[in-house]
């Protein structure tokens, strides 16, 4: 856990945090947000000792920060930023064990922990080789984040670190990170300015204006019970929608019943007006319209209707709002579900959301945090 107890800090005139006291929980990830200059940024910063707070103290499992020189406290915490940072003149396995090698690991324990985090980012092995300039942006930040997860720190601190990604792949970055912390389990302090990432990501939302706390707790208790009219214009009218972002669709799809080129068309599958397409592997490669055809047939090639799976589906961690938006993007009613290793595995739709949207009650929540 870490603490803020009563924590005064100014930068020359301006009082940047005025009395912030506040508990981030262990093992969760607690977004902090707020309008520029609220003071979320230099919160971060206390953490790892960048800046020392004016009064006051911050303490991380029982033991004030102040009783750590930097460089030790700062070994132990892993960071990412919104630039990424990666060194342009070494290869990702380079960035990736920068800390490993300060710490003077052993070859084999380097080794088998960059196999670890290039998995749990979702990279192949070609890429070890490559240098920053050969990366998308979204590359780029899933080895920023393994670089920060490379020591296995308990902290992570993120400052905005999906802001210079674009949209689509920001979305993507969103629901892999979740998918990540499910796994390790990190104390996460994450700062962003958006307000539907930090209620997608959040299992504690803290709310900054002018360096004090205005409300804190699960993005739910705040989307419900937002804490005056400040929290309720900063969330915005549209609540309801950005509830949906609380919610996870691995509980809500339904079975799919998938056909394979040169076979049957599955039972499950008749009397439907389509039938998704996977590959023997069991990934999604398209669909194909079972009107006017007889069932007993074999399924042929010139009957599917290819589809890019990373355009079309959602993940099964994805949020009700991510599949809202995909289907009001695509025009359809419809959408596969995929797993972490992309295979098919349900189905959700428009009617099923609808449904949900309108419940008060709990609905299933997303796999180790509130997100997509």
């Amino acid at each position: 856990m870490i603490r803020f107890e009563e924590i005064h800090k100014s930068y020359d005139e301006k009082q940047a945090l005025a009395g912030v006291d506040i508990r981030l929980p262990k093992g969760k990830i607690s977004v902090i947000i707020g309008p520029s200059g609220c003071g979320k940024s230099t919160m971060l910063k206390l953490i790892n000792r960048m800046i020392d707070p004016d009064t006051g103290q911050i303490i991380i499992d029982d033991i004030p920060v102040r009783q750590h020189s930097p460089h030790e406290l700062r070994l132990g915490i892993g960071y990412v930023i919104q630039e990424i940072g990666l060194f342009p003149h070494f290869t990702v396995e380079e960035n990736i064990l920068i800390v490993p090698r300060l710490l003077k690991w052993r070859e084999q324990k380097k080794a088998e922990r960059l196999q670890e985090l290039m998995k749990l980012i979702g990279l192949s092995d070609e890429y070890r080789g490559k240098y920053p300039h050969e990366l998308s942006g979204g590359e780029a930040q899933r080895v920023g984040v393994a670089r920060a997860l490379a020591a296995d720190p308990e902290i992570l601190l993120m400052d905005e670190p999906f802001g210079a990604v674009d949209p689509l792949n920001r979305s993507v970055l969103q629901d892999e990170f979740a998918a990540i912390q499910a796994k390790v389990q990190k104390t996460v302090v994450f700062v962003t300015h958006d307000i539907d990432e930090a209620i997608r990501l959040a299992d504690h939302l803290v709310i900054m204006r002018e360096g004090t706390v205005v409300q804190a707790g699960s993005p739910e208790e705040i989307l419900q019970k937002p804490a005056g009219r400040f929290v309720r214009d900063f969330i915005g009218a549209d609540r309801a929608i950005k509830r949906l972002s609380l919610f996870s669709l691995k509980d809500i799809m339904q079975p799919v019943f998938p056909a394979r080129i040169g076979n049957p068309i599955p039972v499950g599958a008749e009397g439907k007006a389509y039938v998704w397409v996977i590959s023997k592997e069991g990934y999604l490669i398209g669909w194909a319209d079972l009107a006017d055809r007889d069932p007993e047939q074999n399924l042929a090639a010139d009957e599917l209707t290819r589809v890019a799976a990373a355009e079309l589906a959602v993940f099964e961690t994805s949020s009700l709002k991510t599949a809202l938006s995909r289907m009001m993007g695509q025009g359809i009613r419809n959408l596969p579900v995929l797993d972490r290793e992309w295979h098919l595995v349900g189905q959700v739709n428009l009617r099923d959301i609808e449904q949900l949207a309108g419940s008060e009650g709990d609905l299933p929540r997303t796999e180790g945090a509130a997100v997509r």
